[in-house]
């Protein structure tokens, strides 16, 4: 799912560190999860890491078994200066409210002068199945 929602907008694969353990999502969490990567990407082939060849994008994922927490991190390096913008737009209320409250989770957008980072926490029991187990049914 994660190569499919960015595909599109990354020319050069070597931009981009994908990391996390493979997981079968829950089929209501896929198209949240589709819709917040779209909008990062899209916002990074505008205006940040993917903008420029040098530009560089880590995107990580992890289950925190003890808190039986998902999480899900997003941070552009190497890209064009970023400044807080003056005014949330729908991009940002999608990730930072939206998107969160449909998985029942917290959403954090940040703007680093160094690039743009994007946390997403999630209740494990709304995003994925725990185990082969579960996934079978």
């Amino acid at each position: 799912m994660i190569g499919e929602a960015m595909e599109q907008h990354v020319a050069n694969p070597s931009q981009v560190n994908i990391a996390g353990e493979e997981m079968a999502l829950l089929p209501s969490a896929v198209l949240p999860l589709s819709l917040v990567l779209n909008e990062l990407s899209t916002n990074a082939t505008k205006y940040g890491a993917f903008s420029v060849a040098a530009g560089r994008v880590s995107l990580r994922w992890a289950y925190d078994r003890e808190a039986d927490y998902f999480f899900l991190w997003w941070e552009e390096m190497e890209g064009p200066p970023v400044t807080e913008p003056n005014a949330r737009g729908f991009g940002s209320r999608l990730l930072e409210r939206a998107i969160p409250r449909q998985l029942g989770g917290e959403g954090r957008l940040s703007f680093a002068a160094t690039g743009v980072c994007y946390e997403l926490k999630v209740a494990m029991a709304n995003i994925a199945y725990r185990g082969p187990s579960e996934a079978a049914g």
